[in-house]
């Protein structure tokens, strides 16, 4: 019997890594508002890191897509608040900045639902 390596769920990291770039990459482009840069910078940095877990720890596949979730909901619930403030400037970098966190919450529920090759259901027999 050979050893068997299990792979991580690597679509659900591509669209974390991919959503966590881009959250990264919006918080460079404006970083004259300190409001929006730093919790932008942090969460984009908490989903490349749950990205980058998902594929390389899959036995805790979910764990890291729970904080991704979490972490793309709570950036979601940030740009959704400046969409609809009085002081949101304009409409359209708010929702290019929403791209991001919804392709983390993509990756997060692919990574959630992923189940590892080769794992045996409750009702099957181990002879089988």
């Amino acid at each position: 019997m050979g050893e068997v390596t299990v792979k991580g769920p690597a679509g659900a990291s591509v669209f974390c890594l991919v959503g966590g770039g881009v959250v990264v990459l919006l918080a460079l482009m404006i970083p004259f508002n300190r409001f929006l840069f730093l919790p932008s910078m942090i969460s984009g940095i908490i989903v490349l890191i749950g990205g980058v877990m998902l594929y390389e720890k899959p036995t805790s596949h979910s764990l890291w897509s729970s904080l991704v979730i979490v972490v793309a909901v709570a950036d979601l619930l940030g740009g959704l608040y400046f969409l609809y403030s009085p002081v949101a400037q304009a409409l359209l970098p708010t929702l290019v900045a929403s791209v991001g966190p919804l392709l983390a919450l993509i990756g997060g529920v692919i990574g959630l639902a992923w189940k590892p090759i080769g794992t045996r259901s409750s009702n099957q027999s181990l002879n089988a």
